[in-house]
């Protein structure tokens, strides 16, 4: 029968192996994602948003950030960054701090070459559930020789301001990388409509996830421990099997209970002590709140048909909640065939409709008419009684 012997391993050194093992899994990551071939002490350049150089009054410096807001032209605004000219290999990871970024926005990196001062390159940023992912341009073949000139070039229907807190290019290397890592799981951001129960470890666009970084760590924590008690002629105890796994647990869970504090904190800042429409105007959408509030103000007091359209499928159901309790389709229709005399048409951000004032008409799509009265007819909104 074989039985645990008497010289197991302590609680204490159980733990001390998942640490060493968690730090022998991070390097190991940390290395395999930021070595490309040579290793660089460049030091990175940063500057605070109120530092980038805008090219139209869509950007304006607040505090030590800029507020960008789509450009009315449709334009895209530009906003340089104020560097000297340096050696694309010493820098190629550049990393945008800023707040949400408004549905349907589109940031991409510009740049200029000391060799081809007439020709601009750009790489897309990647947005991701509104956060800006750092853009690794070490990945584009571009990317290469004397940078004399670096921008970012912002677009989008949104006009929304929304705010650029720091800009930084930094060298690509196994330090960068696991600055980068800790940041994720320490920089636990703002709401951002994805749910603290599917927050596995950080952002999605991180590299190193926490969790399987633990499970790693558990796991090796387990062989090193195992070999350890091997050598003495014995075999590890049930419970320091399991220990390194609860360990890793316990850490995820850890971190995951500091981001629900965090943002449990950010709520009671935004909203304790205010009404329900004041907490609604402290919202992501109160510009759309505040436009349904109006159109509201000049319904009928009875239940009404109402018809909701949007670019953005979040709108729709959002405005389809604020308009209840009366009979809202937000969904299922694309034209005036459903519609009757009668009905309301609700649309918010709706690029592709219009209505015409001098014949009391919405234009649709195609080109169809369909007459109506505007009940209220404003820039981006607008409700209309069919006839």
């Amino acid at each position: 029968m074989v039985t645990a012997s008497p010289g197991a391993p302590s609680t204490l050194r159980v733990l001390a192996t998942w640490v060493a093992a968690f730090a022998v899994v991070f390097a190991l990551f940390a290395l395999f994602y930021g070595f490309h071939g040579a290793v660089t002490a460049t030091a990175p350049l940063s500057f605070a948003g109120r530092e980038l150089r805008p090219n139209s009054r869509d950007a304006a410096a607040s505090g030590a950030a800029v507020d960008v807001q789509g450009a009315k032209s449709g334009r895209a605004t530009l906003l340089r960054v104020p560097l000297l000219p340096f050696r694309a290999a010493d820098l190629s990871r550049l990393r945008v701090d800023a707040g949400m970024i408004p549905e349907g926005t589109e940031v991409a990196v510009l740049w200029v070459r000391q060799l081809e001062p007439d020709k601009i390159y750009e790489q897309r940023v990647e947005v991701n559930r509104g956060f800006a992912v750092p853009a690794m341009l070490d990945r584009n073949p571009d990317w290469r020789g004397e940078i004399a000139m670096v921008a970012l070039g912002v677009k989008g229907p949104s006009h929304d301001p929304w705010r650029i807190e720091r800009v930084t290019l930094e060298a690509v290397g196994p330090a960068t990388i696991a600055r980068a890592a800790v940041g994720d799981w320490t920089n636990f951001g703002k709401w951002n409509g994805r749910s603290i129960n599917v927050s596995f470890g950080g952002p999605e666009s991180q590299k190193l996830y926490l969790p399987p970084l633990a499970f790693g760590a558990s796991l090796l924590a387990l062989a090193l421990l195992h070999l350890r008690q091997r050598r003495r002629g014995g075999v590890l105890p049930a419970w320091a099997l399991v220990l390194p796994f609860i360990v890793g647990w316990i850490v995820v869970d850890l971190r995951w209970s500091a981001e629900l504090t965090a943002k449990a904190s950010q709520t009671w800042q935004a909203f304790a002590g205010r009404t329900l429409d004041e907490r609604h105007l402290a919202m992501e959408d109160a510009d759309l709140y505040r436009s349904v509030s109006l159109a509201r103000s000049q319904l009928p007091g009875t239940p009404q048909r109402i018809f909701v359209g949007s670019d953005f499928d979040v709108f729709r159901m959002r405005a389809a909640y604020y308009l209840y309790p009366h009979n809202v389709l937000p969904f299922g229709w694309y034209d005036a065939k459903a519609m009757r005399p009668g009905d309301f048409v609700f649309l918010y951000q709706k690029a592709d409709m219009r209505f015409d004032a001098t014949n009391s008409a919405l234009i649709w799509p195609d080109g169809s008419k369909s007459p109506v009265t505007a009940v209220l007819a404003q820039r981006g909104v607008g409700l209309f009684r069919v006839e």
